[in-house]
């Protein structure tokens, strides 16, 4: 039986184990498009943000703000259920579509990270003089 600390690094795991469009060539799909250039981008930074949330999500057990129960099998589903959205299989769908489903998925893995509790940075009140 998987300890916790196995199972949270196993969500880690599996959250960083793939990107968009796996190894197809990305700058080679693009050409000298630089609406789909900027869509590739955008695509690829959404998706890290995203994939960042999901991390939040794995460890959220660990801020005392939130309460302690376990939910790997739900953040598993949600992982795999973006995942598709984004990056549907077998055929790929534009950079642009791809750059924009990213997107509304980041957001709304804040929102909800944030409803739960998660500490947003800077605060509302912006970021003390430095």
């Amino acid at each position: 039986m998987p300890t916790d600390l196995e199972i949270k690094l196993a969500s880690v795991a599996l959250v960083t184990n793939n990107h968009p469009r796996g190894r197809t060539p990305k700058l080679e799909s693009v050409g000298d498009d630089p609406d789909e250039r900027f869509f590739m981008l955008a695509t690829f930074c959404f998706d890290l943000s995203r994939k960042l949330k999901y991390i939040s999500y794995a460890l959220r057990e660990y801020y005392p703000i939130l309460d302690s129960k376990s939910a790997d099998e739900v953040l598993k589903e949600k992982i795999l259920a973006d995942e598709c959205y984004i990056n549907p299989k077998p055929t790929p769908i534009p950079w642009e579509a791809m750059a924009i489903r990213a997107e509304e998925v980041m957001k709304r893995l804040h929102d909800e990270l944030v409803a739960e509790g998660y500490p947003v940075y800077p605060p509302e009140g912006g970021c003390p003089p430095c």
